[in-house]
């Protein structure tokens, strides 16, 4: 059955994933139609959508919890990353616009850079720390704009489910921006497909939208305590 189901999966991701990219396109060469709000809108609804249908296609039931902690402005969200699939989890179920910090080898997927352009996310890379640098400030530009992002400060997914050490770095896009980080717990995509697999499984994932931790008025030394702040709200929301 898992066989089966992946391969509905993979056909109908790339396929889908092909058209997606026309409608960008689309979109794109009609942006003067729209207002900048307007269009940011407009590209993170086709992406949701079509996240939607990814995950009920590869029978992956998401149940969503605390989206009122959500601010009514630009928030940086810190999840923890479990499996490919945290980013469609993200995309389809948590409604805010919003682009990502990604590593570049997402940017490298046939069709997936354009859309990723469109959303306003960001490539990073773990080895280059002059393009490293480059990003964060591309992300922090972004923030300060009035747009959301979305970062996995581990940087990698977890082989077991188990948080990694957070890179310190990341946390530079709410400090600098001054923006609220709202911590995010993904419970449950690694049993969909976990880091090294090509099967994908059918099985629940709880989201667990934290109460913003401020970043505006933080001192030095409360900025430093940042880290061990977000992931201790992150592990709250395992097994809850």
């Amino acid at each position: 059955m898992s066989v089966l189901r992946s391969l509905v999966c993979y056909i109908y991701f790339f396929g889908s994933l092909t058209m997606l990219s026309f409608k960008f396109k689309r979109h794109k060469a009609n942006r003067h139609k729209y207002s900048k709000e307007e269009y940011q809108t407009l590209v993170n609804e086709e992406a949701r959508r079509w996240s939607r249908r990814v995950l009920k296609i590869c029978g992956v039931k998401v149940n969503i919890r605390g989206v009122e902690n959500i601010p009514d402005e630009a928030v940086l969200f810190m999840a923890n990353h479990q499996s490919s699939f945290d980013i469609a989890i993200f995309l389809g179920c948590i409604y805010k616009n919003k682009g990502y910090i990604s590593k570049p080898g997402i940017f490298k997927i046939p069709f997936i850079r354009n859309w990723m352009d469109e959303l306003r996310c960001v490539e990073i890379s773990q080895t280059d720390v002059r393009q490293g640098l480059k990003a964060v400030l591309a992300g922090i530009d972004i923030l300060k704009d009035g747009y959301s992002m979305v970062v996995f400060p581990e940087g990698t997914r977890s082989l077991d489910g188990k948080l990694l050490e957070f890179k310190a770095g990341t946390f530079k896009l709410a400090t600098k921006s001054k923006v609220p980080i709202v911590p995010v717990t993904i419970d449950g995509a690694i049993n969909v497909m976990r880091k090294g697999d090509i099967l994908v499984k059918s099985r629940p994932v709880t989201v667990t939208i934290h109460p913003p931790i401020y970043t505006k008025d933080l001192v030095r030394e409360e900025e430093v305590l940042l880290p061990a702040q977000v992931k201790s709200a992150i592990e709250l929301g395992f097994g809850s």
